[in-house]
């Protein structure tokens, strides 16, 4: 996953230039690799370099994010972190399909370019409706309050009352299930960091109480022992 996912949709993207013009903003902290990438999209682009100011200006100022991804297995154990961080502002997204996605189907488009670019630009109020109905979702399922109570019993934490929005846990504790993902991973292979993020959750996953990460872990299971995940 990269800059150059970009190219994967530039057809697409010129397409829907030539229904309605626009600029695709690329904040990073790669100038170089942008210079390399942006004569090819086909259409007008412009880079900003990456500060969390910044990305936060340029988030709030956007029409739409978009996320074209390569089909590889460092992708496939992504986590719908950069799609869920643009509904969290309300802001709408067109994106590949990945399977940590597919929840959030109902408000984006997932695999449909040309329909979601459509929607972006020719629809506006339509699309920013769509990305609102996210918040209800998100604050209920990915909030702290939400997500916490799952790490704590994965890690094999005792449930411990909390003041709102604060997770309390005690200090120092051991976390021996997490813990022995992170270490056998990183025995087995140093290029297995690509699924650090899917291993550390195994234990939730495996209970069953974060169901639609069940399938980016299997995926990512399978290819534990691959000598390249780059």
């Amino acid at each position: 996953s990269g800059m150059a996912d970009l190219l994967l949709v530039k057809d697409a993207l010129a397409e829907a230039y030539g229904r309605r013009p626009f600029e695709i903003v690329v904040c990073s902290d790669s100038e170089a690799r942008f210079a390399e990438v942006a004569p090819d999209l086909g259409v007008p682009a412009r880079f900003v370099a990456w500060t969390p100011e910044r990305f936060a200006a340029e988030l709030g100022r956007a029409d739409a994010v978009i996320i074209p991804l390569s089909d590889n297995p460092f992708v496939a154990a992504k986590t719908h972190n950069r799609l869920t961080l643009a509904l969290s502002a309300g802001v709408p997204v067109v994106a590949a399909r990945l399977d940590s996605y597919e929840e959030f189907a109902p408000f984006c488009w997932l695999g449909d370019w040309p329909a979601g670019l459509d929607a972006v630009l020719l629809r506006p109020p339509e699309a920013r409706a769509r990305a609102a109905e996210a918040l209800p979702y998100l604050k209920s399922h990915w909030s702290p309050e939400a997500v916490a109570p799952l790490w704590e019993a994965a890690l094999d934490l005792p449930a411990r009352p909390r003041e709102p929005g604060r997770v309390v846990t005690p200090r120092l504790r051991p976390v021996t299930p997490a813990w022995a993902w992170f270490t056998a991973c990183w025995a087995a292979s140093t290029e297995a960091a690509a699924v650090f993020c899917v291993a550390s959750a195994a234990s939730t996953v495996e209970r069953g109480a974060a169901p639609p990460l069940k399938r980016v872990w299997a995926r990512a299971r399978s290819r534990l022992a691959c000598t390249s995940c780059a």
